[in-house]
């Protein structure tokens, strides 16, 4: 559940040296900008089976964020549920990204 969630997310964010609170709220940022992405993608469709990767799309558009000054930056970044600070945003994204980054050779 969310206790066991919040439990990884303090381990992930002690062994990367990331702000607990800063890559929490933004994972759970991402988790409630999927959701609504996800929602509304099928409200569009009027079907279930779709596949999202709501952390690709909220990647590249907290680049667009990070290019975007005052009231727009601001808006992006709620819409994105993300925090209205961008340089922690930035940390926390860097962060999750490196975990991606990690070579496993088991992994074909």
């Amino acid at each position: 559940g969310k206790m066991r969630c919040g439990v990884i997310v303090l381990i992930i964010a002690s062994i990367f040296g990331c702000n607990a609170d800063n890559l929490n709220s933004v994972v759970q940022g991402n988790d409630e900008f999927t959701a609504n992405t996800y929602k509304e993608l099928v409200k569009i469709s009027g079907k279930n089976n779709i596949i999202v990767s709501g952390l690709s799309a909220e990647i590249v558009l907290s680049l667009l964020a990070n290019g975007a000054k005052g009231e727009t930056q601001k808006q992006l970044l709620k819409g994105l549920s993300l925090p209205n600070n961008i340089e922690n945003v930035n940390k926390a994204f860097t962060e999750i990204t490196s975990r991606l980054k990690v070579n496993t050779p088991d992994l074909k």
